[in-house]
C-alpha cells in the first residue's frame, strides 16, 4: 500500500497543501490544494474533510510555524555532545533574552562545528501558541507528527539550493531571510511586513536586510531562492531588480513549475517523509499521541466481534461446566453408596471416599497376605520354600516363620556350599525379591552347618 505525505502552509486566510505519493520510487507531488478560509473556518477541519474526500486519513502531516512570535539567537559551545547542548541551550539562550522563559517551550537546531565550537540556534516558542496551533489537529484526529520552525525547516528541502545561500520566505504578514553557509544556517532575520508597502518599497527593504545579513557573516552576493504565499508576480519583478541573482526554486509538478507559494507547502511534505534531523515541536506533553481515526469504523466492528465471541466463549464454557459439574455429583453419590455398603456402620463417608476406601483395602491386603487368601496362603508360601530345598537329607529346616515383610528359614545342612545353592534356588523364585544368609556357623559337633535365611517377597514395599 502507497503512503502519502501531505505538506501544510497556513499563510493568513490561505491554506495551501501539497501531497507526495511513494509510486514508483521517491515520493513525488501529486496533488496541489489551496482554499481561502473564511473567519469561522476552522483549518483543521477543512483538512480532515480533503484527507476524507482523498481516503488519505492515514497519511502523514506535517507544518511549521512562522518564525514571527519565536524568540531565537545564535548560540555556540564548545562541546557537541547534543545532550549536554540541550541542556545547556535553556539556562545560554534564557540569558539572552529579556524575557521570563517559564512560559516558553525551548528547543534548538542541530549543532554545526565551526572551528572549536558548536554553533546553533535556539528558540523559544510561546506555549500558548504551540497548544493552539496543536488543539484543533489533535481534536480533529489528524496525524499531524511533524511541526517544525519556519525558516530553519525549509533548508535543503527544495530543488537547486547551493550549499551557500540566502532563503528568502515571503509570507503575507511578515518575510524571512536565512542565510546558509555549507547547508547549515549561520544566520537569520525576520521582520513584519507593514500594511501600504508598495512591492517597490517591500523589495527595497528586503535588499538592504538580505545585504545586511551577508555582511554580518563576511558574504555577499549569494544565490537568492525566494518562496511564500506573499510573493506574487508584482513583488518578484521588484526583488528581482534590487536582487538580481534572486530566483525561484525550479520545482515541477506534471510538466509544469511549482508556483512559488507552494513550494512551502512541498518543503514540509518532504519533511513529513523524511524528517531527517530537522526540529520536532511536539516532544513532552505536545508529543504526537497516534489517531484512530483512519480506523475508527474497523475498531468498532472488531470490538463488537469480540464482545460477540466472549460471551460465546463464556456461555460455553458456562454450560460444559455445568454438565460436568452435575456428572461429577452424580458419581460422588455412588461413590457414597459403595463406602455405605463396603463398610456399614462406618458413619459419615470421608470427604475424600477414594483414598479412605484405598487404604482400607490396602490393609485389608496386608493381612490377607499374612493370614491366608487366593494365591498366598502359608500352604503356598510353604510349598514355594519346599520347592527350593535339595533332594536329600542332610538338609532340613528346624523354624519357618513369616510376616508382612517376608519369610525367615533357621535350619542346618551338611555345608556352607549347601547353604549357598539353597539361597540362590530361594532367590530365583517369583514369590520373593531377594535371599539374604543371615547367619552360617558349623555346630558344636563340627558334622554340620547351622544357618538363617532371610526372605523378601516380591512386589511393593517388599510385601507379596
Amino acid at each position: 500500500m502507497a503512503k502519502t505525505f501531505i505538506g501544510i502552509d497556513l499563510d493568513g486566510n490561505r491554506l495551501r497543501i501539497v501531497t507526495l505519493g511513494e509510486k514508483g520510487g521517491a515520493p513525488r507531488p501529486v496533488a496541489l490544494i489551496q482554499r481561502t478560509l473564511d473567519p469561522a473556518d476552522n483549518a483543521a477541519a477543512v483538512i480532515a474533510g480533503i484527507l476524507a474526500e482523498w481516503d488519505a486519513t492515514s497519511a502523514r502531516l506535517a507544518m511549521a510555524l512562522p518564525s514571527r512570535g519565536l524568540l531565537t539567537r545564535k548560540l555556540a559551545f564548545p562541546f557537541g555532545d547534543r545532550r549536554k547542548i540541550a541542556a545547556a541551550v535553556p539556562l545560554e539562550l534564557g540569558s539572552r533574552l529579556p524575557v521570563d522563559l517559564d512560559g516558553y517551550r525551548v528547543t534548538s537546531l542541530a549543532p554545526v562545528r565551526r572551528d572549536d565550537r558548536y554553533h546553533t540556534f535556539g528558540i523559544a516558542v510561546p506555549t500558548g501558541l504551540l497548544a493552539d496551533t496543536l488543539a484543533p489537529f489533535d481534536d480533529s484526529q489528524l496525524p499531524l507528527r511533524h511541526l517544525a520552525v519556519a525558516p530553519f525547516a525549509l533548508a535543503g528541502r527544495l530543488a537547486g539550493q547551493p550549499d551557500n545561500c540566502l532563503l528568502l520566505h515571503v509570507r503575507s504578514d511578515a518575510f524571512s531571510l536565512l542565510l546558509l553557509a555549507g547547508n547549515a544556517p549561520v544566520a537569520c532575520r525576520t521582520s513584519i511586513r507593514q500594511s501600504g508597502l508598495s512591492p517597490e518599497e517591500l523589495s527595497a527593504r528586503i535588499a538592504r536586510d538580505a545585504m545586511a545579513l551577508q555582511k554580518s557573516a563576511g558574504l555577499e552576493n549569494l544565490p537568492t531562492l525566494m518562496f511564500g504565499g506573499g510573493l506574487d508576480e508584482t513583488l518578484l519583478r521588484a526583488i528581482r531588480e534590487q536582487i538580481p541573482y534572486a530566483a525561484v526554486p525550479e520545482e515541477t509538478f506534471e510538466g509544469d513549475p511549482v508556483p512559488a507559494e507552494f513550494l512551502p507547502a512541498l518543503a514540509m511534505a518532504r519533511i513529513a517523509a523524511d524528517p531527517g534531523r530537522t526540529g520536532n515541536l511536539r516532544q513532552g506533553e505536545f508529543a504526537y499521541r497516534g489517531s484512530l481515526a483512519p480506523f475508527r469504523r474497523q475498531l468498532i466492528a472488531a470490538a463488537t466481534l469480540l464482545t460477540i465471541g466472549l460471551a460465546a466463549l463464556g456461555g460455553g464454557a458456562w454450560l460444559s461446566y455445568a454438565g460436568k459439574a452435575t456428572v461429577a455429583a452424580q458419581l460422588q453419590r455412588q461413590m457414597e453408596q459403595v463406602y455405605t455398603s463396603t463398610f456399614p456402620g462406618a458413619g459419615k463417608p470421608p470427604k475424600d471416599i477414594l483414598l479412605h476406601m484405598t487404604s482400607r483395602l490396602n490393609g485389608i491386603r496386608g493381612q490377607s497376605r499374612q493370614f491366608g487368601g487366593p494365591g498366598t496362603t502359608p500352604l503356598d508360601l510353604l510349598e514355594t520354600v519346599s520347592g527350593a530345598f535339595p533332594d536329600d537329607r542332610e538338609t532340613v529346616i528346624r523354624e519357618l516363620s513369616y510376616d508382612r515383610e517376608g519369610v525367615r528359614l533357621a535350619g542346618r545342612a551338611a555345608s556352607f556350599e549347601a547353604v549357598d545353592r539353597l539361597a540362590e534356588r530361594l532367590n530365583s523364585a517369583a514369590a520373593f525379591s531377594a535371599a539374604r544368609i543371615g547367619d552360617a556357623k558349623t555346630s558344636l559337633d563340627g558334622r554340620r552347618v547351622e544357618f538363617r535365611i532371610d526372605l523378601d517377597f516380591a512386589g511393593t514395599g517388599g510385601q507379596p
